[in-house]
């Protein structure tokens, strides 16, 4: 039977690829403001900076039996510390960190103990650069909570942290990133296989 792995922001970037990549053998769920592109994947609408829609979403999600939920959703402002607005540094804040909080604090009670939970991070959490203070910020706390949770769950809970991915998330960044060193699409995707089939012994990876 395959298995049920749910992705959120499934609609660009790693999301969209892991997704893609994982229909061959697991049942894909998605859920971003922008549809899925392959009619092959449960798609669902939800706009992470509206508690409300996580809340009722998380609903929806605990009826389908998920194998795996990965969070991967992120956005970011880039900026001088000071120059951002205060809605720009809400949302960072809000997606980056406080939306997993909510999707696992209400999904926990209802899904079974077997259930795995994959977060995406950042190499933005352990590297500092000027430009993206909020960002970094924002994907340093995610770390720690996601660290306290397998210390609360047990071994079901994974961290993946790759470096520079070349996506568009980047393509309206002023930081040049050609000295950082990369991450390819596939070694993330390779990662994600291993947790889905329970050969990834780390709980934290850096790639």
């Amino acid at each position: 039977m395959k298995k049920k792995v749910f992705i959120s922001g499934g609609s660009s970037g790693i999301g969209e690829y892991v997704a893609n990549n994982l229909l061959a053998n697991c049942e894909v769920y998605t859920a971003s403001r922008s549809p899925s592109k392959n009619p092959g994947i449960t798609y669902f609408s939800c706009d992470l900076r509206d508690d409300q829609q996580i809340i009722d979403l998380t609903e929806k999600l605990s009826n389908l039996e998920i194998d795996v939920f990965v969070f991967n959703a992120g956005i970011w402002y880039f900026g001088d510390f000071w120059s951002l607005t205060l809605e720009q540094e809400k949302e960072m804040l809000q997606v980056n960190l406080r939306a997993n909080m909510l999707f696992v604090k209400y999904l926990l009670p209802k899904v079974s103990t077997k259930t795995q939970f994959i977060f995406v991070w950042s190499v933005a959490g352990k590297t500092l650069f000027s430009g993206g203070a909020w960002y970094q910020a924002s994907k340093f706390w995610l770390r720690w909570f996601v660290g306290s949770l397998r210390k609360e769950i047990g071994k079901r809970v994974f961290l993946i942290n790759p470096k520079i991915v070349e996506t568009n998330f980047h393509k309206n960044s002023q930081i040049i990133f050609d000295e950082y060193k990369k991450t390819a699409l596939d070694d993330i995707l390779a990662v994600v296989r291993n947790i889905i089939d329970n050969k990834q012994d780390q709980w934290e990876i850096d790639l």
